[in-house]
């Protein structure tokens, strides 16, 4: 893991900050000692040689050193960035969830409309079909009655004609004190 990794580079960093303390110290060792050699005109040169070597060495491990730490400060940086995308991807992924809620909700009460829509949609053709079931009765009673109707009209007209024709045939007609009545259409 991540963790782990920071965990080995930090030892790793604090290894070679101990290794650079060893090689100083055993370059100031061989310094002191090719100093003291070189004074009693002995073997100085390879000690001050060994020295600076060392010297070297231990500025080598503390540039290591370094930058396995900043390796590390870099591996923890991008532990805090990552925690930090997950809590808002945590959130957003609530927010989404929440929303999802809210939609499937609505869609069932849409589906709830769409149902009661189509039982009233039945309902109103239903209802349609019986008025127009209705209408056709009616119409055909009408048709019926208007026939009786006309029929009845020619009957009475046919009567009037008659009950005329009657009344100039028979000529006056006297009333019960002998007046004579006459009829005007």
């Amino acid at each position: 893991s991540q963790q782990e990794l920071i965990r080995t580079r930090r030892a790793e960093a604090a290894s070679l900050k101990q290794e650079a303390e060893r090689c100083r110290a055993e370059a100031d060792s061989c310094a002191i000692l090719g100093t003291r050699e070189r004074e009693l005109g002995n073997r100085s040169k390879a000690l001050l040689e060994q020295a600076e070597s060392k010297q070297r060495e231990a500025m080598r491990r503390e540039r290591e050193a370094g930058d396995t730490e900043i390796m590390a400060a870099d591996g923890e940086r991008n532990i805090h960035r990552f925690c930090d995308q997950l809590l808002v991807n945590g959130r957003q992924r609530g927010d989404v969830q929440r929303e999802r809620e809210r939609e499937e909700k609505r869609v069932a009460e849409i589906s709830q409309n769409l149902e009661r829509y189509k039982r009233e949609i039945g309902n109103c053709q239903t209802a349609s079909k019986e008025m127009r079931e209705e209408e056709a009765r009616l119409e055909g009673q009408h048709d019926k009655f208007m026939e009786e109707a006309e029929k009845a009209e020619r009957q009475a007209r046919l009567a009037e004609e008659e009950a005329a024709r009657l009344e100039r045939e028979a000529g006056p007609s006297f009333d019960a004190k002998g007046r004579a009545r006459f009829q005007f259409q």
